[in-house]
């Protein structure tokens, strides 16, 4: 079950489908989830493409006018992102390394 602090400030949710973009605020009240602001912006065809964004431009002005349209005035955002489109790699490296250091090991 999702976990809503209230401590935290506002924050939006955004959901990217291969034909809109949806934002969400949610609030709790009394132990109950409420949507506080929601909006919803179409995309333009081809703009995502084998559910990759192909139009990057396209995508960000369309989460634009969806977080005006929801009229949330939220700073922080959560979005998920597919485990197929995440790139993680583990390196080992020497203990006691300067930022410097590390920053080479880590580019090369």
């Amino acid at each position: 079950m999702l976990n809503i602090n209230r401590s935290i400030q506002p924050t939006l949710g955004i959901d990217i489908s291969a034909s809109n973009v949806r934002v969400l605020q949610l609030s709790t009240h009394k132990q109950r989830y409420h949507i506080d602001h929601i909006g919803t912006y179409p995309l333009p065809e081809n703009c995502i493409s084998e559910r990759m964004i192909t139009d990057i431009d396209s995508v960000a002005e369309c989460i634009r006018k969806a977080v005006k349209q929801s009229r949330s005035q939220a700073k922080h955002c959560i979005m998920a992102v597919p485990a197929s489109n995440v790139i993680s790699k583990v390196i080992s490296m020497p203990a006691g390394l300067s930022d410097e250091e590390l920053e080479v090991q880590i580019n090369v």
